[in-house]
């Protein structure tokens, strides 16, 4: 007796099924054929040509033998303890020490964390009053400026390296023989009370002295539009946590580079936070030529060119009745974008600030301050600080 298998009608049906490992496997190519003779790789069989298994684990173990040598080598450091151990130092616990970091002009308050005498971390410094806590990138990469191996560490002189004490004979040759004489001093902008006192003391030692700021980005427009609106270059301090609608006219104050971007960004958040149901937010109107983070931040957003903003400023000026600003059927007149400016800085006031960007003329900038002054932010919203610039 036969016995038969027992299959499935639908098995028997379906076609049997097949794999091909390559496209050269589909077609039979005569290469892969040979190559599938085999049970391995070609190569894979046959001995090692050159060094032998002996020879190479001699190698391996010579190697093995030379990097644990050098790595048990011992290190050599020197450490030696104070000779006068300073009080306040404890190894292992940091000392924090409150400073400020100068950047255009302009300071931010910082707090340095420092071990053994060596600073490892900034932050900014909680309770001063400009920006609590709070640091820009440039604060924070400043850290790295003082492990830097291309840093200064020697006085130069004519880029060959000199000494302190040359520069001190120096000086003294400079000052006996420089008595009464015209002196030109070329300096950084700066707000320092130390570098003002040193420029003073200069004065009284020369007869005549010109203290002259230079900056690699060429004149402050701003300042130069204060001097034409006030009569002094005075810096404007804004203010706006306490400010109902701002206007920016391509200036990114949030920005990096902005001079007080730090408190002013603090300053513009607490203006925008809300803390009960009563307290309304501040609005921001931006008007600029290229996309800004302060752009981002606005209400409302208008994109012009550049040079079109004079022509903003000048029509939103008279629409609020600066002396001496007529309308003169400028381009923007009509436009519904000032209209709403105009009326809703009309509205705020006091509470109410308008400042250009750096890249605007002075006269921009004028015709802001002026702005100001006819809303009555100047005080309020808006601070004039005098820097002693000449």
């Amino acid at each position: 007796m036969i016995e038969l298998p027992i299959v499935d009608a639908r098995e028997a049906q379906q076609p049997k099924q097949r794999f091909w490992r390559s496209l050269a496997h589909l077609q039979g190519d005569p290469a892969f054929q040979e190559i599938a003779q085999h049970e391995f790789m070609p190569g894979v069989t046959e001995q090692p040509g050159g060094a032998t298994r002996r020879h190479f684990l001699q190698l391996m173990g010579v190697s093995m033998a030379m990097a644990g040598l050098a790595a048990c080598r011992r290190p050599v450091e020197n450490i030696l303890p104070y000779a006068q151990k300073p009080e306040e130092i404890i190894p292992g616990i940091p000392l924090f020490y409150a400073t400020a970091m100068p950047f255009r002009g302009a300071v931010c308050p910082l707090l340095v964390e420092s071990h053994e005498g060596r600073p490892t971390k900034i932050e900014g410094n909680p309770e001063h009053p400009g920006a609590p806590g709070a640091t820009g990138l440039f604060e924070q990469a400043s850290i790295l400026n003082l492990y830097d191996p291309d840093r200064s560490r020697a006085v130069l002189r004519d880029g060959n390296p000199s000494s302190w004490d040359d520069f001190v004979r120096f000086c003294q040759q400079f000052l006996n023989g420089a008595a009464g004489k015209r002196v030109a001093v070329l300096s950084e902008e700066t707000s320092s009370p130390t570098a003002q006192a040193l420029a003073q003391q200069l004065g009284q030692v020369f007869g005549q002295v010109r203290w002259i700021t230079y900056s690699s980005e060429g004149d402050d427009a701003e300042t130069l539009g204060m001097q034409q609106a006030f009569g002094s270059p005075y810096r404007p301090h804004y203010q706006f946590s306490e400010a109902q609608v701002i206007v920016s006219l391509d200036a990114d104050f949030l920005g990096p580079t902005a001079r007080n971007f730090v408190g002013a960004t603090r300053s513009f958040a607490d203006g925008r936070r809300l803390s009960s149901p009563q307290d309304t937010m501040s609005r921001l109107y931006v008007v600029e030529s290229a996309y800004s983070i302060t752009g981002g931040m606005a209400d409302h957003r208008k994109r012009l060119r550049s040079s079109e903003i004079p022509a903003v400023v000048a029509s939103l000026a008279a629409r609020l009745g600066v002396p001496g600003i007529g309308r003169a059927g400028g381009a923007f007149d009509n436009d519904p974008f000032v209209e709403a400016m105009a009326a809703d800085l009309q509205a705020a006031g006091s509470q109410g600030v308008v400042l250009a960007g750096e890249t605007q003329p002075p006269e921009v900038h004028a015709l802001c301050a002026a702005i100001n002054s006819v809303l009555g932010s100047v005080g309020s919203t808006m601070t004039l600080i005098d820097t002693g610039a000449p």
